[in-house]
Parts: C-alpha cells; structure tokens; sequence
C-alpha cells in the first residue's frame, strides 16, 4: 500500500471513530473554503454586474480595482471611469468606506471614514428626464413610492467620523426642451470644482429616546467642517458665480435641528458675481475675509450672532450701454407658459404668515469697505449722462445689540437697535471728475437707539474734519468744510 493511501486509511478510521468531531471540522472546511471562494470572486462578480449594466444604459464603463477587507470594514473603488457617446459622464479616482461591526450589535450604522478623491460627474435636467452620469431617469418611468405606513420608532442609529473628499468635478445642465428632441435653448450651464472638502468630528442620526413625535432631536453633530478652493463656474456667460479660497465651520455642535450652535464661520477669498459690477473690480462682490462668531439658532425661530468681522469688502453694481443691470445676466430666464402657476393653499399660506423669526446680532467690524456705481453714457430717446463713483471706508465699528423680529401676520417688522457707531475715514469720489463730493476723518454716534424709521434717538454726533464739493482735482479746496 503507498504511503498516500495510508494516510487516506488513517484519516478514514479517525473520522469513522470520532463522527460528530470529524462531522464539525468536515463543515467549518466546507464553510471557509465557501467563504475564500466567494471573497475572491465577490470582488470581480461586482466589478462585472456594475460594468454589465451600465452597459445597458449604454455607458461604456471600465472598473480598475475593486478592495474589500471584512475583517477590517473596508470598501475601496479605484478608478472607475464612463463614458457615453464620446463624452465622460463620470471619473472616480478613489472612493473608499470604512466602518465598524462591532456597533452593529447595538443597531448602530458606524462609519469610521469616508474617502472620496478624482471625482468627476455630469449631470442634465430636461422637460421630461433627469440625466445623472449618463444614466437617463425619465418622469414616466419613476417607480411609485409604497402606500404610506404608520410611523414606528426608529431601532437603528447611524454614526460618522471623518469625510474626505479631493479634486471633486461636477457639471450641471439645464434644457427648457424633453430629452429626445434636439437640445435648444440651454437655461443653465455650470462646473464647479472643489479642491477638498473634510468633516473632523462625530456626526449621528438615530434613536435618542426622544418621544416618535420629535424626530428632530434624533439629528447630532460635534466637529469641525471644511471646504477648500471652491468654484462654480457658468459656461454660457464664461465667468465665476462664486468663488471660495477657504470655508471653515468651526466646533459645530448639533443636538437635533432645535438647538444648533457653532463657535465661527471663517471664509477667506470669498467672491461673486464675475464681470457684473464696477470695470476696476472683477467681481460685484469679494470680501477678503469674513468672521461670524457665535452662532446659536434656537428652534430653528431664533437666530443669535455675537460678532460680524468683515476685512476688505467690496461691492459693485452697474449697467451697461443698454441701461441693463450687469448682474441681469445671471438670472435663468425661464421660457414662457401659458399656465397660471398653481396658488398654495390657504391654510398653508396662513401658517407661513404666523412664522415668526427673530434675529440678535453682537458687535459688527468692517475694515478697508469700497462701494462703486458706474453707468456709461447713453443716446438716443433715453439719454443719460456718464455716472461713476465710489465710496471708501477704513473702518467701522458697532458696538451694541440688533434684533430684528418679523412677526407673524402682515405686521410690519420689529427693530431694536442700541449701541455706538463709529466710522473712520470716509470719502465719496466721482471718478469721472477726480473729485470727492463729500468726506470725513470720523463720524461717531454714542448710544444710538432705533426701533423703527419714524422713532430714533442718540446722545451725542461727532464729525472731524467734514469736506464737501471738491473744486479741483489738484488743489485741497472744497466748498464745503465744517472741520470738526
């Protein structure tokens, strides 16, 4: 007999004499070379159904690599690409999940990281169908949502740690025309591209206890959240509709929609509104830097703000030779129709009215403010002479408390206003002439009060060194010169 088959014999006797042994380590063999099976082929198997039904919606798709780790809870996607008639309609460099199982046991979703970079995807909305990475979803074939059922408690909660997401592309577009006939008239054409977006903290949404008729309180937040090198650009007029070098949310602190609180908004670089204002300044609107500290809303009725910093802001406004507003040209002009737009319902348009909002603003600081306004000279039935100026600030500062309440009901809205202004160096220019039609080293009001148009009130009105009517551009003489 060989060697082979005495071992084959050996092993023959040993399961006949322990049965229910032999019988257990048989299965949990069976079992893991199952399992090694299918965590070989699950990987290709995906890679393979995603592939063969993008295919179906006639998406030429290419799939690199697809990593799964169970033991660890990892999902990975590298290099994903698709493209329809000749276009790309979607890129994924990485896309990567991480979680937890151990929650699982307490019927928690936990999301350790989530990683997103290279993203690239095209998106299109017709009359009829909404085209999202190629794939077409027509009005008509939107499958019906299940007959309402009776809310019940919810079991499972779900938590998330960390967001990361590099080099992110999306497009938009909007036809006023159904997806089978030929595109005409595009309505809206964007791009927009973000650098990074990162979420620091813990984030869940689950069961808290909380009765079934507040499933507000069931939302919690407690992090840091941040975008950089934002973007968003229109293709149809080739120019920004807003760009943003850095926005930072700082310690958000969420504990259902009803009590949200973060210590500042921090936004650096922050412009709008590309080629729409004054012809010196490139957008309509750009602040260096913008500070708002302090925010609380409360009840999603009440919003607190400690202190408003704002560094370097301009803002611009003009029109161009045909007497149309510069920032006209942003407005989506929809395409007429006939039908009478369909009026709300009264008793929904009696609860908006009995909303009210009340809003409490700190201390407000504004720094190196310019404001502009320039109109070309016109001819013609409608003529008009040539207007430019602008206006100049060094420095402002609000000291004091501002509350703003809209009541409900038609009532007209409540101001409450107290504290003391300041403002330094001040000049109003006609660039035309070169001339200032009125300037000030400084305007303070101390204890100002104000709780509507026809009731305010102040204790004391500084002016140092007020000029008015400038005679010439070359010579420091005015026609108006109070001192101080």
């Amino acid at each position: 007999m060989s060697t082979r088959s005495a071992k084959f014999q050996r092993l023959r006797n040993l399961y006949q004499s322990h049965l229910w042994q032999g019988r257990m380590i048989l299965v949990s063999l069976i079992i893991v070379i199952v399992l090694v099976v299918v965590r070989v082929s699950l990987p290709y198997t995906i890679v393979y159904s995603a592939v063969y039904w993008l295919g179906q919606q006639g998406i030429a798709s290419q799939i690199e690599d697809i990593r799964m780790n169970v033991t660890d809870g990892t999902f990975t996607i590298i290099n994903a690409s698709g493209i329809k008639d000749g276009d790309t309609v979607f890129n994924i460099g990485k896309a990567s999940i991480d979680w937890q199982w151990r929650p699982l046991s307490r019927k928690t979703i936990h999301i350790t990281e989530v990683v997103l970079e290279d993203f690239d995807m095209q998106a299109a909305q017709f009359s009829d169908a909404v085209v999202i990475a190629g794939v077409v979803i027509k009005q008509n074939g939107q499958v019906q949502a299940p007959p309402a059922e009776e809310a019940q408690p919810v079991a499972w909660s779900t938590a998330l740690d960390r967001i990361d997401f590099n080099d992110l592309v999306f497009c938009f577009q909007q036809f006023d025309s159904a997806y089978d006939e030929a595109q005409k008239n595009k309505l809206i054409d964007y791009c927009g591209n973000i650098d990074r977006v990162s979420w620091q903290g813990t984030f869940g949404l689950g069961d808290t206890g909380a009765p079934a008729q507040q499933p507000a309180a069931m939302l919690s937040a407690d992090g840091t959240f941040q975008i950089q090198q934002l973007s968003l650009h229109n293709n149809l007029l080739d120019g920004a509709l807003i760009n943003i070098g850095d926005l930072l949310l700082s310690k958000i602190r969420v504990n259902g929609i009803d009590d949200i609180h973060l210590d500042a908004i921090d936004i650096d670089q922050l412009a709008l509104l590309q080629d729409s204002g004054h012809s010196k300044h490139k957008h309509a609107v750009t602040v260096s830097k913008l500070i708002i500290s302090g925010i609380t809303l409360d009840h999603t009725s009440t919003l607190e703000i400690e202190a408003i910093s704002l560094a370097r802001p301009e803002v611009s406004i003009a029109k161009d030779s045909a007497g149309t507003w510069k920032f006209e040209q942003w407005l989506v002009q929809q395409a007429s129709s006939e039908s009478e737009p369909e009026s709300k319902p009264e008793s929904e348009t009696q609860a908006n009215r009995n909303n009210t909002f009340t809003i409490s603003l700190g201390a407000i600081t504004i720094r190196d403010a310019e404001a502009c306004y320039q109109q070309p000279a016109r001819t013609g039935k409608d003529k008009s002479e040539a207007i430019d100026y602008c206006m100049t600030l060094a420095d402002t500062r609000w000291t004091g408390s501002t509350g703003i309440i809209t009541p409900s009901g038609k009532q007209a809205i409540k101001l409450d206003i107290s504290g003391d202004l300041s403002l330094d160096k001040f000049s109003a220019r006609n660039n035309i002439l070169n001339r200032d039609l009125l300037a000030f080293t400084n305007l303070a009001i101390s204890k100002l009060r104000l709780k509507g148009v026809d009731d305010v009130a102040f204790n004391k009105l500084d002016f140092d060194n007020v000029t008015g009517l400038e005679l010439t551009g070359a010579e420091n003489s005015h026609t108006i010169d109070l001192g101080t």
